[in-house]
């Protein structure tokens, strides 16, 4: 939805907000590997990043996607 949001203009400003983003492909391998760990020595698998401001977020989807009809993320 918040992608959606930008590509569309729907946000009157760009809010000041930083957002932990994970590749879903990370996710599914964690997932896996989680599966395979004995349940008594491991219960946690953290999967973390730096993260993107919404600044960030909106820059890449300008740089990508500006080029397609009513695409008009906000700057």
């Amino acid at each position: 939805m918040i992608i959606k949001s930008f590509l569309i203009s729907d946000l009157p400003v760009i809010p000041s907000i930083k957002l932990g983003l994970v590749d879903v492909r990370d996710v599914a391998e964690a997932h896996i590997k989680a599966l395979n760990l004995d349940p008594k020595i491991c219960n946690r698998i953290i999967i973390s990043c730096t993260g993107l401001w919404f600044d960030d977020i909106c820059n890449i989807l300008r740089k990508n996607f500006s080029n397609i009809s009513g695409v008009r993320v906000p700057s």
